[in-house]
């Protein structure tokens, strides 16, 4: 779904990766991580999240973008 709906954007692509997202990151030559956050939970695992893949590679930044109130409800999995 996220690539038939990312396609038309040209410097966008959708990829798939096993193991750890610092490694799929570095090789990708990435430094930077987006990742959305509902609710106050999911912020509190992804900050733990964002230290523990701080101390594996400090150069690579992590970004919170949070939900709108009417996605809130919607997950990922």
């Amino acid at each position: 779904m996220a690539q038939s709906v990312l396609r038309p954007l040209a410097h966008v692509e959708v990829r798939c990766f096993h193991g750890l997202a610092v490694d799929f990151l570095r090789e990708c030559g990435a430094r930077v991580m987006v990742r959305g956050v509902r609710t106050l939970t999911d912020i509190e695992g992804e900050f733990t999240m964002a230290l523990a893949n701080r101390a594996l590679d400090p150069e690579i930044e992590t970004i919170f973008l949070t939900a709108g109130e009417k996605f809130t409800h919607i997950s990922s999995s």
